[in-house]
């Protein structure tokens, strides 16, 4: 197990090494959905694949939970799905009539369909309609409505879901004091906004400096990210934050032990610090403890912790700047989970590098890869997300 493994359990409580959780990225107004790749080929339209562990049945395949699998494998009875995002051992589908459904573990009530449940097959969330976006991560989910509010259910130890308590909720509640948003983006244990006006809303753990408003105190309802304007996109990781802003360069705020700040410290930020080096940015996505950035030219940029080859490079070392994800070219979106990252490319297929114990990088293998290998059988694919150790593609 990488370090960077046993350090998102130890925050968790966990002692299994068989959990999954999501990227949290916002890519523009949806932040659970890459940009469609050009020219994308022939696939059924709004279904899902997934692959990677699935010891609570977070692939949705509808069989008995299972060890992994390596290779993609359909989410069952799922159609008309247009955006994905995966948490901690579930995920999430926004379908195109503006509803949710859920499946995987739900022992939070993060499936929001009242119950406690497992299901290895989509359920749907109770109360939803008029979603534009969703976010997951951990064990809590957020739906970005079309008016611009958002609703949360789920875990909610640290107030991650904005209500002003620590009660966890089964079906969904709205988070409080919240309008405008444009964009929405789930941490391990904390939520962000993206408002109109170019700012960004926080809420819920703040002990790893992650809520970026100059304290290490949890809020239990949204306060406001300091000195952050003309952001484009937000993506939350396990105890750290990133921002694009509209001039192409990153923000990064949180936990810094493996350089995930990504500018040149090891040292933690409870305020946006600049990413170094990095120019004409289009995406962000961050993982537990590494981030990623897809530059204009569609090549991919990451930094932090690097254990498992994480950062494709080729290498083992953990970068506090910046380094180029090698052999990769043609990306139109990015992803990052624990220990693991993916790429989708312009042609419907993607690559995947890091951590694969359990078949995350779906090359039919459980070898970690230091650069980037294709998922074997994965074509035609519209978006991407990652959990904690198994992906998914939208189709």
């Amino acid at each position: 197990m990488g370090c960077g493994v046993g350090r998102r359990l130890a925050r968790r409580g966990l002692v299994s090494l068989a959990v999954a959780s999501l990227v949290g990225t916002a890519l523009g107004a949806a932040p659970s959905v890459g940009a469609a790749p050009k020219g994308s080929g022939a696939g059924a339209s709004g279904t899902v694949t997934a692959w990677g562990d699935n010891y609570l049945g977070q692939l949705g395949t509808g069989a008995a939970p299972s060890n992994s699998v390596a290779a993609p494998a359909a989410v069952r009875g799922l159609g008309h799905a247009v955006a994905i995002s995966a948490g901690s051992d579930y995920c999430l589908a926004l379908l195109a009539n503006g509803t949710v459904v859920a499946w995987g573990g739900n022992a939070y009530g993060q499936l929001g369909d009242g119950k406690r449940t497992n299901s290895t097959a989509p359920v749907a969330v109770r109360g939803l309609s008029h979603v534009v976006a969703i976010a997951a991560n951990g064990s809590h989910s957020m739906a970005l409505l079309s008016h611009g509010t958002v609703m949360a259910w789920g875990q909610n130890n640290n107030g991650e879901l904005g209500d002003g308590t620590t009660t966890n909720r089964s079906t969904p509640v709205a988070v409080k004091h919240l309008s405008g948003v444009v964009a929405i983006a789930a941490g391990d244990n904390h939520s962000m906004a993206l408002l109109s006006d170019g700012t960004v809303m926080a809420w819920g753990q703040g002990g790893e400096d992650q809520l970026g408003d100059g304290t290490s105190s949890d809020s239990w309802t949204p306060v406001a990210v300091s000195g952050l304007s003309g952001v484009r996109r937000i993506a939350a990781g396990g105890p750290d934050s990133l921002a694009l802003l509209g001039s192409g360069k990153v923000m990064a705020w949180g936990d810094n032990f493996y350089g995930e700040l990504g500018n040149g410290t090891t040292t933690s930020s409870k305020v946006p610090v600049a990413v170094k080096g990095l120019t004409g940015v289009v995406a962000i996505a961050a993982g537990d403890d590494h981030n990623l950035a897809l530059l204009s030219n569609s090549t991919v940029m990451a930094w932090g912790q690097n254990t498992n080859g994480e950062l494709g490079n080729g290498a083992t070392a953990d970068a506090t700047k910046p380094v180029a994800v090698e052999h990769l070219s043609g990306v139109v979106a990015i992803a990052a989970g624990v220990g693991h990252s993916l790429a989708l490319l312009e042609d419907g297929t993607a690559e995947a590098w890091g951590y694969n114990t359990s078949g995350q990088l779906g090359d039919g293998t459980t070898n970690d890869r230091h650069t980037p290998v294709a998922v074997k059988g994965l074509a035609g694919a519209k978006a991407i997300a990652t959990g904690d150790y198994d992906s998914f593609a939208l189709l």
